[in-house]
């Protein structure tokens, strides 16, 4: 059984806490609390799914599967980082402070249009874009990708065409994608 503690905690949402793995620091523990274990089962389901093809995971932190621990079941996801190796940060970040971080407005729209991209051309549904589970992945002092680190798959275990039909998946990402552009209309950057 893994033993984790306060001083591994990296973040704490409504759901779910977040603790750096005490013994690889590239991957993370995510332990759901129990309002949200079926989020996280459904979550997990669907990485499973998208193991069986042949995608690119440059957009999405992995999942490693479950471990147990002293506060309950785990699933081990990877901890995105930057070329520094520090935490990479939420988009949520750059969209409030783009000048204190030295990255160009003009690098996260790239950067955005590129996770769209990605989404739509590897069918990869997500629950709810939020600025806060997509981080900025440094690969160096001015440069980088977007990750998705949360809401990956459907929000019910039901069978779902958009899994299967292409046209619907990319109906589904658009819609999703439009949503999550008009709640970053406001934000500090576009304000500029």
């Amino acid at each position: 059984m893994l033993q984790l503690d306060d001083s591994l905690t990296v973040g704490k949402g409504a759901n779910r806490t977040v603790y750096v793995h005490p013994s690889d620091e590239n991957k993370c523990i995510k332990i759901s609390n129990s309002e949200s274990s079926r989020t996280q089962a459904l979550e997990s389901a669907y990485y499973k799914a998208l193991e069986s093809t042949a995608i690119s995971w440059a957009h999405i932190s992995r999942f490693y599967g479950e471990i147990e621990t002293n506060l309950g079941e785990g699933y081990v996801y990877e901890l995105v980082r930057d070329f520094n190796q520090t935490i990479s940060l939420p988009l949520s970040n750059y969209l409030s402070s783009v000048p204190a971080t030295n990255i160009k407005i003009e690098i996260i729209l790239e950067s955005l249009a590129e996770l769209k991209n990605y989404l739509i051309k590897n069918k990869i549904i997500v629950r709810n874009l939020r600025p806060y589970n997509i981080v900025f992945k440094r690969m160096n002092s001015n440069f980088g990708r977007m990750v998705i680190i949360d809401n990956i798959g459907h929000h019910n275990n039901c069978f779902h065409l958009s899994d299967h039909v292409s046209f619907l998946a990319r109906k589904d990402i658009h819609k999703k994608w439009n949503k999550f552009e008009l709640s970053i209309q406001n934000t500090d950057v576009f304000k500029l």
